[in-house]
């Protein structure tokens, strides 16, 4: 986020339940009736906003208000609606990807995952794509449900439960989806009366089970009937798939607008995709588009899944977009739509469920600009009309405040990622905290990545129980001792194993190869250059390595943390007899707060000069949160050394050594990086890398090499700080491991991590609150470590009968630690509350 758009949000914050927003501007076409200035050639307006209790109060000429935050010229929007998405099949993807990328890659993989579905499931990766959604500033979704099965209609008990939790965030419908034929019969009776129980809108696609869209078959006309009688008897709105290919056959838009035209329907009819309408002859074209218009169909348009699905043939360039006559149809005063459809899974591979990259990719796809006229719309009030939600999408006062902050100016700004969107002020859960921001004019591509916020509003991880060998029953939450290992570690483990078992087969060049990778993972993880990392076997390993150069002068202090791990602590405290120095372990208060304590230890009147803190970043067993940043500057002004224990760090937390600067930082991978044991990654700044390690090894040095003679040619150290590398670094079964697990903590992405994991613990955090147990303030405590204390004592065996229910957590030091990761979900959570409640309630 920019200054300028983190002392807007700072001040928009402080102007409580009432403030102006000056100097705001926004595509005309978004506030009905007269526009409350000049228009320009982009069609954008500038003016004062007026927010009042939440809801907008007032739109003005600019200049009408005299205080209050600039947005100088900045974009306002209403918050986006996305009137068609897939949630409850959403980020299936690392499970059941699409093997051929095409249409019928996507049923086959869909089909597959769904066999697999429980509640728990869907709900896991429904709640995350309505948090995702929720920071992007999405303020309305419609959603359609897998209802294959009637009997068992798992997804729509997930929808009602989650819409009821989400009242007031986002406005949440649901529409069914299933072939045509599927609602023939007693089947369809039960289907359409779910729907009907559900508040929900009737929907199928136009195809029949097993088949694509193509050629409609004869008795398509009747069974259409019958599913328009459906509705009719129960008052339900329509929502259909319709002719999602490239075949000229498929042709049942007309014939849906016919039926309505026919039958006098009186209810809101949407279709999706329509694709095939841009290949049909243009006579045949019109009429559908005449038809539609008459009918009053609305169409919703999905142009990232098209384009990506449509006119898939293998090694061959695709010649068509995909997408369905959106000029003609507007022309002839169809409302036309724009949506996210699917997320992550068989349908389309990509997506985070934000409207703004459906708009801006929309306008690319479809040619939504030169002239621009009313089409941003298409994601607020177009789709809002098509769900009956008179009111969203527009600015107009006496809606609500749920706006979208550009730094943007002009529309093709704007068209790129270049938003903050902070809610309005009031009266809503989470108002005032979304956070995703992007780049404004001017800035590079290199800062297009959205800001991703660790507040359970943000945008987070999916749970990713698929990639571990985790039985369901088991609520494994104890990463902090040590994690699972995901399969493909296990499987990089595996082929490690089978290389030592046939050692002919490996070379120097892959050798040199696997330890360049593992040195730039572990480097990724904390914003190091892969030549300040040593490849260690642990962090007594590595804090012995810097305590051979690191030499505390005689009355000085070492401060380290009470009650930290061996680790860190052991060290200085067996070398400062010896040497002269003395120890303290600083202890936090009664607040927690570990950091107050060591700021106030370090800069202590009085006291003997420090000359190091060795700590760690996160303490072991409460959670407890340093905050480096402030720690090293204290240790600066007294010209102090820092070495950092990461163990419970790296990966999780966000941490840049090239800001930081601390003398050394470790961290291993059995726990959060999710590798074996044995690894370890020592950062060593380049001040000490003249240092001399703690071990003696050929590759330390610059001329010891078996192939050639002398053996020991040069002597002198190598350069960086592979010279403190361990002896036999190249064990290269556990090397691989590491380097994998690496690599995927850094593709899921720090914040997204520990937004998943801080909700995972506040959720048990809010579930455990009566059972007469203490909770660290979250300002004190990391997001992913959650330590339970017992005012009276944890009740002996207490531990032991969580396990015996599956439920995995550790005591320490008196407390229970709750150390959940990727792999876990809601259902983990709500299966310790469970088994807490039944123990101690």
């Amino acid at each position: 986020m920019t200054v300028a758009m983190g002392r807007l949000r700072q001040a928009i914050a402080a102007g409580g339940q009432g403030y102006w927003l000056r100097d705001a501007r926004a595509p005309a076409t978004l506030i009905p009736g007269a526009a409350p200035g000049p228009v320009d050639r982009q069609g954008l307006v500038r003016f004062d906003l007026k927010v009042e209790q939440g809801s907008i109060a007032a739109i003005a000429p600019l200049g009408t208000a005299t205080e209050g935050p600039s947005l100088d010229g900045g974009q306002v929007w209403p918050g986006p609606v996305d009137g068609h998405t897939h949630m409850d099949k959403g980020h299936i993807w690392p499970r059941h990807d699409n093997a051929t990328g095409d249409f019928l890659g996507a049923l086959t993989g869909c089909a597959t995952d769904r066999e697999g579905w429980t509640d728990a499931d869907i709900e896991a990766r429904f709640e995350f794509s309505l948090r995702a959604a929720h920071a992007h500033g999405t303020v309305a979704i419609r959603t359609h449900l897998e209802s294959f099965a009637p009997r068992d209609p798992a997804s729509w008990r997930v929808f009602r439960k989650l819409r009821d939790r989400w009242a007031g965030r986002i406005a949440l419908q649901a529409s069914s989806i299933a072939p045509l034929d599927r609602f023939q019969g007693a089947d369809g009776e039960l289907l359409a009366n779910t729907v009907a129980e559900s508040g929900g809108v009737l929907g199928m696609v136009t195809r029949l089970t097993g088949g694509v869209h193509d050629a409609l078959p004869e008795d398509f006309q009747p069974m259409l009937d019958h599913f328009f009688s459906l509705a009719e008897a129960r008052g339900l709105e329509l929502d259909l798939h319709v002719d999602e290919s490239g075949e000229t056959g498929a042709r049942a838009l007309i014939e849906i607008a016919r039926t309505a035209i026919r039958r006098g329907f009186k209810q809101r009819i949407q279709c999706g995709h329509c694709c095939s309408l841009s290949l049909q002859p243009e006579e045949f074209a019109q009429a559908t588009i005449k038809a539609c218009a008459e009918a009053g169909v609305s169409i919703i348009v999905l142009p990232m899944c098209n384009m990506y699905l449509q006119d898939r043939v293998p090694g061959r360039t695709p010649r068509w977009r995909g997408v369905t006559l959106v000029h003609e149809l507007r022309a002839a005063g169809v409302p036309v739509s724009v949506a996210s459809d699917n997320t992550r899974d068989p349908f389309y591979a990509y997506g985070d469920m934000d409207m703004v990259e459906v708009y801006r990719e929309a306008t690319r796809i479809l040619q939504l600009d030169h002239p621009i006229g009313d089409w941003p719309r298409a994601a607020s009030a177009t789709p809002a009309a098509a769900m009956g939600l008179a009111d969203a999408g527009w600015l107009k006062p006496g809606t609500a405040a749920d706006l979208l902050l550009f730094r943007a100016r002009g529309m093709t700004e704007a068209a790129e990622p270049a938003a903050v969107r902070p809610r309005g002020a009031a009266p809503r859960p989470g108002a005032g905290r979304r956070a995703a921001g992007l780049p404004g004019p001017g800035r590079g591509a290199g800062d297009r990545s959205r800001l991703r916020a660790t507040s359970p509003e943000g945008p987070m991880l999916a749970p990713q129980r698929a990639a571990f060998d985790i039985p369901r029953e088991v609520a494994y939450l104890n990463a902090a001792s040590w994690s699972p290992l995901p399969k493909a570690v296990q499987a990089a483990g595996h082929a490690g194993v089978a290389r030592k078992a046939q050692p002919w087969d490996w070379n120097a060049p892959d050798h040199a190869a696997q330890i360049a990778r593992a040195r730039a993972a572990a480097a990724a993880l904390i914003g190091a250059a892969p030549e300040d990392i040593a490849l260690i076997s642990s962090v007594g390993f590595g804090v012995a390595t810097a305590a051979k150069n690191l030499k505390p002068p005689r009355g000085s202090r070492v401060i380290l943390l009470a009650e930290d791990h061996s680790a860190p602590t052991l060290e200085w405290m067996q070398r400062a007899p010896e040497g002269g120095f003395e120890t303290e372990a600083v202890s936090p208060g009664p607040d927690g707060d570990w950091t107050a304590a060591l700021l106030a230890a370090i800069e202590r009147p009085g006291a003997p000069p420090v000359a190091l803190a060795s700590i760690s970043s996160v303490h072991w067993s409460d959670g407890g949160l340093v905050d480096l940043a402030a720690v090293q500057v204290a240790l600066r002004r007294q010209g102090a050394a820092l070495l950092v224990d990461a163990t419970h760090h790296a990966g999780i937390l966000p941490i840049d050594v090239a800001a930081l600067d601390p003398d050394f930082l470790i961290f291993p991978t059995y726990k959060w990086v999710l590798g074996p044991y044995g690894r370890a990654f020592l950062y060593v700044a380049k001040r000490w890398q003249q240092g001399v390690p703690l071990e003696q090894t050929s590759y330390s040095r610059k001329g010891v090499a078996a192939e050639r003679a002398p053996y020991l040619a040069d002597l002198s150290f190598a350069e960086g700080a592979k010279r403190f590398d361990m002896g036999e670094r190249d064990h290269f079964i556990s090397l691989e491991m590491a380097a994998v697990g690496m690599e995927m903590m850094a593709e899921w992405g720090q914040a997204p991590i520990a937004a998943h994991l801080a909700m995972l613990n506040r959720r048990i955090a809010d579930g455990v609150s009566g059972l007469g147990v203490t909770v660290p303030a979250e300002r004190v405590r990391a997001p992913h470590v959650l330590s339970l204390g017992f005012p009276r004592g944890m009740p002996e065996g207490l531990i032991e009968r969580l396990a015996a229910e599956g439920v995995h957590v550790a005591p320490r030091l008196g407390r229970m630690r709750i150390s959940p990761h990727v792999y876990n979900d809601e259902a983990d959570a709500d299966a310790l509350i469970a088994a807490m409640q039944r123990a101690l309630g």
